[in-house]
């Protein structure tokens, strides 16, 4: 488990919910979510279908429609199975994508 983060992408695979790679191209936005004290990178993409459809299984597209529904984005990452807290995490993925978002 864990996130990879290089110029192709972040590579997710930190939950039940994560689909590999995310590519920089696809991002349009990264915002935070907190709930009940977890904080939570929302990865905001042009196409979500595309990112659904990597699903591995049923129940985890049904999340990842639910979480479309809640937050406009089935994309997710928390740092919470990571070993570095959330705002390691949030700096390198914002450092990232504006690094990396206008070159692809």
């Amino acid at each position: 488990m864990g996130v990879v983060i290089d110029q192709y992408g972040i590579t997710d695979h930190s939950s039940g919910t994560s689909v590999g790679l995310i590519e920089w191209a696809d991002i349009t936005s990264i915002d935070v979510h907190t709930i009940m004290s977890t904080k939570f990178l929302l990865l905001h993409v042009k196409d979500s279908e595309k990112y659904i459809e990597k699903a591995r299984n049923k129940i985890q597209a049904s999340l990842m429609r639910t979480n479309m529904k809640t937050y406009r984005t089935p994309l997710s990452v928390n740092s919470n199975t990571l070993k570095c807290n959330f705002e390691t995490l949030e700096n390198e993925v914002r450092s990232a994508f504006e690094k990396h978002k206008n070159i692809s």
